[in-house]
């Protein structure tokens, strides 16, 4: 295979090869969208809970209070029945201040009540608001993680395609060639080729190379590397019209 053919199917490896990462990024970059969204849907849920347990713990306290005031009107109704019984001034009087004391009691649980029933109100319109909200988001959620599966599926579809119409191209270069390449994609050079200019730059890492390199390589039909970056040098019309 001539170095000109065999330039072009480097170009095409390295075209798909961008393709290849493209998608992957892509397949690692959809799901980490998706984990965020989780992140505050999971945020929003735990806060709703938190005002649930809130207001489950003052509709409690209110139960517990209107058994008081229950407790208590039985407590008074049966000491205004003993006021009736009672002879004695003395004792008459102390069942009086009972009476009062047991009053000044109710009063008091009927005020608490009074201000529980506004905070589970105002608490009872805040979990509705709220969950609104959470239920239109795990809606909202639920979409896009559907969507993303989708699209993560036809990813998987297509990077398994291209890797396999890379696998194909490299098949084609001689061992020497993917023993290159297999080592730049080891220690992380991509793009694994460059432009060998006519001004005798690497088109990558913009450093002079010397011009003997380009003319042995259309000469020998061997591919060369940069000193500098040690990217593929591939050489342009220009190299083989000056040879």
């Amino acid at each position: 295979m001539g170095i000109q053919k065999t330039s072009l199917l480097l170009i095409d490896i390295e075209k798909l090869s961008k393709e290849f990462i493209h998608m992957k990024t892509e397949a690692q970059v959809l799901p980490n969208k998706l984990s965020e969204l989780k992140s505050v849907l999971d945020i929003e849920v735990k806060d709703l809970d938190g005002l649930k347990q809130t207001l489950s713990q003052h509709q409690e306290g209110c139960g517990k209070l209107n058994q008081d005031i229950t407790n208590l009107g039985t407590r008074k109704t049966e000491s205004e029945e003993r006021l009736t019984q009672i002879t004695n001034q003395k004792e008459y009087q102390a069942a009086v201040k009972e009476v009062e004391a047991i009053k000044f009691q109710l009063e008091q649980r009927e005020e608490q009540v009074k201000l529980e029933e506004e905070r589970m109100s105002s608490l009872e319109k805040t979990v509705t608001e709220q969950d609104v909200i959470v239920t239109g988001h795990q809606k909202t959620f639920d979409e896009q993680q559907a969507q993303v599966n989708k699209l993560l599926k036809g990813i998987d579809s297509r990077i398994g395609d291209t890797q396999g119409r890379i696998d194909n191209l490299l098949g084609e270069l001689p061992d020497s060639l993917k023993k290159v390449i297999s080592k730049l994609e080891t220690n992380k050079i991509f793009p694994f080729t460059a432009d060998a200019q006519q001004n005798h730059v690497c088109g990558a890492c913009h450093m002079s190379y010397p011009p003997q390199l380009i003319i042995d390589s259309v000469k020998t039909g061997d591919f060369q590397q940069c000193p500098n970056c040690f990217r593929i040098l591939v050489p342009g019309t220009w190299a083989f019209e000056t040879a």
